[in-house]
């Protein structure tokens, strides 16, 4: 995937100035009103993690 090399720095920036706005929106909501228990979004952010750690090209921890 080395279509995502050399963006780094952009999507970084991306979320250093929707990363706030969007977390503050993001607590704000009720989750329990939509069915998402505590365990559901710890599954969740378990995939997520998985999802990125498959799009990336080098060893855990180790720079390019």
């Amino acid at each position: 995937m080395n279509k995502v090399k050399g963006w780094k720095s952009f999507f970084v920036g991306a979320f250093m100035v929707l990363g706030v706005p969007l977390l503050t929106y993001l607590a704000n909501i009720d989750w329990g009103s939509l069915g998402v228990s505590p365990t559901v979004a710890f599954a969740i952010s378990g995939v997520v993690m998985l999802a990125l750690r498959a799009v990336t090209t080098s060893a855990i921890g180790r720079k390019n």
